[in-house]
């Protein structure tokens, strides 16, 4: 196995990793828990919001970084991406994937030692990592307490904007629609990262409502010592980031 950075030519065989990766999660998971309709407007368009995030993983001086393993024939067998923010020596490993047939083979781990040790060489004092807490998620709990990671439980709320009543008066329970000029897209649920377009800070149309992280673990681990830069980072990220994935 070799570990090299994310190159353009890799984005098709990438995000046909992450499909295969994730589908189970999406559609086994995720669709039958939101329900359709909220399914639809988080997660309507998952596999493209993949496919769109590629090109941005890895840009070195914007703090983003992404790798991949491939194997002897090339193919890419897994792919790890990172965030630093030097300012507050604070690192953040955002999207984690390993090819379901090349699983139980130390790929994960091997690729989250890789992104540890150029965090670390970045000054990286403090690195996060979240996940979900579905039983999808449980491997990538184990992979990042080997990792020496510790959990901090986190818990997120997700539905349409419920007035209930209002100066005496009952306001009816909204219905989910697309907003003008949006399309239903995907915030973060399990996994990562996906950024819809048309919306504001943190992911969230204005019709909507949401707090903390989605079947969410905050992972915290120290590397050369405890920020206290990173830990407020971190707090920031619980309030304005909904569950995206790792592994």
């Amino acid at each position: 196995m070799h570990i090299r950075p994310l190159e353009v030519g890799d984005h098709p065989g990438t995000a046909d990793l992450l499909v295969k990766t994730f589908g189970d999660f999406f559609e086994g998971y995720a669709r039958p828990h939101l329900g359709e309709q909220l399914f639809e407007h988080q997660h309507g368009h998952w596999e493209q919001d993949y496919r769109d995030q590629l090109p941005t993983l890895h840009a070195p001086d914007a703090g983003r970084h992404a790798a991949v393993a491939t194997v002897a024939d090339g193919a890419i067998v897994g792919l790890v991406s990172w965030r630093v923010d030097a300012k507050a020596h604070h690192g953040d490993i955002y999207l984690l994937a390993v090819s379901p047939l090349h699983r139980r083979r130390h790929i994960g781990y091997a690729l989250c030692q890789h992104a540890m040790a150029q965090m670390h060489a970045s000054q990286v004092e403090v690195v996060q990592v979240s996940t979900g807490g579905d039983a999808f998620h449980a491997p990538a709990r184990a992979l990042y307490e080997r990792l020496g990671l510790t959990p901090v439980p986190v818990t997120v709320y997700l539905g349409p904007i419920w007035l209930g009543r209002d100066e005496g008066r009952s306001v009816r329970k909204p219905t989910l629609g697309t907003p003008s000029g949006g399309r239903r897209g995907a915030t973060q649920l399990w996994p990562p990262s996906l950024t819809a377009r048309g919306r504001g800070e943190g992911g969230l149309r204005r019709r909507w409502w949401a707090a903390g992280s989605a079947c969410d673990a905050r992972r915290v681990s120290h590397l050369d010592g405890w920020s206290a830069n990173g830990r407020e980072r971190g707090g920031r990220h619980a309030r304005h980031r909904l569950p995206g994935r790792s592994h």
